[in-house]
């Protein structure tokens, strides 16, 4: 029960860094399947085998996700024209 609830919590507080962060494509299926997978330890821990410091592999994830959400945001307004996607 408590771990349960604990996770929970936790899932909570990502959905809200998740909205904070990518604002209207907090919910888009391509933008939350990279943070999940960047995020997760194993991508950065292949960057910093391959020699990067782990602000250099922060950087690689952050240019990353923004070129994915920066998709999204085209892929959005091409859909929507005259929508104003800010980002």
């Amino acid at each position: 029960m408590v771990l349960k609830r604990r996770t929970e919590e936790y899932v909570a507080v990502i959905g809200r860094v998740y909205a904070a962060a990518f604002g209207p494509f907090a919910g888009d299926r391509f933008v939350a399947a990279a943070a999940r997978a960047y995020v997760n330890y194993s991508p950065l821990h292949d960057l910093r085998d391959s020699g990067l410091s782990l602000d250099e592999a922060i950087e690689v994830v952050a240019d990353s996700l923004i070129a994915i959400v920066d998709r999204q945001r085209r892929l959005m307004a091409s859909r929507n024209p005259g929508q104003g996607v800010e980002g």
